[in-house]
């Protein structure tokens, strides 16, 4: 029964033991499947330390990791700063996302894998040194990165840190990583650049220097400025001291006054005495320089920065182009032609003195910048934009043409257009030169009128004398009477010519120019009926009057009054005593009249040049009765005159 007993006792613990065993296992295989909160964050990294398989890492559970390690996993994952753990015998590295970057090819390899068993060939022997107890810092550790296979150049700043255990010995390893890659390429570009404002400074042709202090030292200067104060020696020394000349001292005070204001002063055209050569005469010298105020963090001004060109060169060029130009504009203020310069778009530019005062204009400010050609008036604007494309293109051109003044005078213009090029031999401005020829072109026009109003007199004075004979012919009872009446008229033709010829040079009375003119037409008695104050005209007038006579008698001759053996023609005028005079032609009895289709040349005489002569305005109108012409103008004022009636 004893041992019976016994069997069941030993039998009943073992149960009860192997029940105990089965609930620890249990109650680890829940603790194993739960996720510590310091592995909660890391991204991809975190979720790859969530899945590892822990209870077969050397590691073991990270429930059970000491909290030192558990602590610094959780800064690691909870970082976007590139940082690892490294940690036991096996040196197993626990990383996050950026130090994943790093790693390249051999993440996820690494992540929980000894540093012994990775490629890891920084690294290991940097922790190794650790592991020993040292301190390791680098400012600068340079790496090539891949990116999708694209190899980059990068930098990082490391930072090692021992971690201990619970018993005081070294266990681990903290790093901390910094991209300073930016950085890096940005001090590279610095020290570039910097170099290269170096070489600037030396090489350029600006004279340089950097002053420091209330007494201006000198700090540096390039060679420009070395050659222009005669290679002195000024590093270090006052500027008051190494430059002595009188002529610097107002502009040693403008650097006081830099100083005192904080402002920065430019001069131009700065004229200054210099011993350039020592030992040598001094040299008078221009320049153009700015004074600029240099200020540190605070805001403090610490120095002065001087920089400037030489411009002597310029100065006395811009002096002897000014005298040139000087008598360019004499010149050309003296010339009656309006000379203008274009650009080559045709836009005015400039405008000759003489130009303004031809063309009536006040300033040429009005009209800069305005095109040219839109000036000219009908054939002459086309003209003047052929004559643009012209010069543009490197070619001379000239045209005449009307255009008015700025006063609303029209004038003809004789023009000539002109390419001005450039030291290429290309064209870069236009000079246009216009010549008022006005009174060529009256005397022209004047001149061609004259030939067509003596083509006109002459068929009219032929077809005259063949009426006249016509007319003597028909009515002579014999060939004595025919050819003695002929004679006289013809005669009385020629001194109506004669009057026509003298007219124009001096005053006549209105009556012997009326009778000079009818004379060679009066075939009969009674034909005309005359009737007016004897007052005068000029000698203009008198011709303009005579023309418009023999032009109606003319007609009548061939078409109206005078063409039959009956019509009358009635003339007469009136003379008002403020100079008005008004003059009638009134033609009856004759043919019907029928209105011509077109109006000749002698229409145009009668109606519009005579009319000039008197400065008024005439009519001609073609009535069935007869021709009736009225003409209204001015002659000098006179007293009334009592009417004088003629046969």
């Amino acid at each position: 029964m004893t041992v019976v007993w016994v069997a069941i006792r030993v039998s009943k613990r073992l149960r009860l033991e192997r029940n105990h065993l089965t609930l620890a296992n249990q109650l680890l295989g829940k603790i194993e499947q739960s996720v510590p909160s310091f592995l909660q964050n890391g991204g991809a990294t975190g979720l790859l330390l969530r899945q590892m398989d822990w209870l077969h890492h050397p590691l073991g559970s990270p429930n059970c990791w000491p909290i030192v390690l558990q602590t610094l996993v959780g800064v690691v994952l909870g970082s976007r700063q590139p940082m690892f753990v490294c940690w036991g015998p096996d040196q197993s590295m626990l990383y996050n996302d950026g130090y994943a970057k790093i790693c390249g090819a051999r993440h996820p390899a690494s992540l929980g894998a000894g540093l012994l068993d990775t490629s890891h060939d920084l690294t290991a022997p940097l922790i190794a040194r650790v592991y020993a107890g040292e301190v390791i810092h680098l400012d600068d550790l340079s790496m090539t990165l891949f990116n999708e296979g694209i190899a980059s150049e990068s930098h990082f700043a490391f930072s090692y840190t021992a971690l201990r255990d619970d018993a005081g010995l070294i266990s681990g390893c903290f790093c901390a990583c910094t991209d300073i890659t930016q950085e890096v390429q940005l001090k590279r570009e610095l020290t570039h650049e910097r170099a290269r404002l170096e070489e600037m400074f030396k090489e350029s042709p600006s004279f340089i220097a950097m002053m420091e202090g209330p007494d201006h030292i000198f700090q540096m200067i390039n060679p420009a400025y070395r050659r222009l104060i005669g290679d002195r020696d000024v590093i270090g020394k006052k500027a008051s001291v190494v430059l002595p000349e009188a002529s610097m001292r107002p502009y040693l005070a403008l650097l006081d006054k830099v100083r005192a204001t904080g402002d920065a002063i430019r001069v131009e055209n700065a004229k200054v005495t210099l011993q350039r050569i020592k030992g040598a005469a001094t040299e008078d010298r221009y320049l153009d320089f700015v004074f600029q105020p240099m200020r540190d963090l605070t805001g403090a001004l610490t120095k002065i920065f001087v920089e400037g060109v030489d411009v002597t060169d310029r100065v006395a060029a811009l002096s002897a182009l000014q005298t040139s130009e000087q008598f360019l504009r004499s010149v050309l203020g003296a010339s009656s032609d309006c000379i203008k310069v274009l650009d080559l778009e045709g836009r005015l530019t400039y405008f000759s003195s003489g130009g303004r005062l031809v063309m009536e204009l006040k300033d040429d400010e009005d009209v800069i910048g305005q095109g040219w050609p839109t000036f000219w008036k009908g054939e002459g604007h086309e003209e003047a934009q052929e004559a643009v494309a012209l010069a543009r293109s490197g070619t001379n051109a000239a045209f005449q043409g009307y255009a008015d003044t700025f006063a609303g005078s029209t004038k003809y213009w004789d023009v000539r257009v002109t390419p001005m090029l450039d030291d290429a031999g290309q064209p870069e401005r236009i000079l246009a030169v216009s010549r008022d020829i006005s009174y060529l072109k009256q005397i022209e026009d004047e001149r061609a009128q004259l030939m067509q109003e003596m083509s006109h007199r002459l068929r009219n004075a032929f077809g005259m004398v063949q009426s006249v004979i016509g007319q003597t012919l028909r009515h002579a009872t014999s060939l004595s009477e025919g050819r003695d009446t002929l004679s006289g008229r013809v005669k009385a033709l020629a001194d109506a010519q004669d009057i026509l010829t003298r007219s124009v040079k001096s005053d006549m009375h209105i009556s012997e120019v009326v009778q000079a003119a009818l004379l060679p037409y009066r075939t009969g008695e009674g034909r005309f009926l005359i009737s007016g104050p004897d007052a005068t005209i000029s000698g203009r007038q008198g011709l303009g009057l005579s023309l418009a006579l023999h032009e109606l008698c003319t007609n009548a001759t061939k078409y109206g009054a005078l063409s039959g053996d009956v019509g009358t023609i009635e003339v007469s005028w009136e003379v008002q005593i403020d100079g008005t005079f008004l003059f009638y032609w009134r033609e009856s009895e004759g043919p019907p009249v029928v209105s011509p289709q077109k109006s000749g040349f002698g229409s145009v005489l009668i109606e519009k040049i005579v009319a000039s002569y008197f400065n008024g305005s005439a009519s001609l109108n073609f009535h069935p009765t007869g021709v009736v012409f009225h003409l209204s103008g001015k002659i000098a004022p006179t007293e009334l005159l009592p009417i004088v009636t003629l046969q």
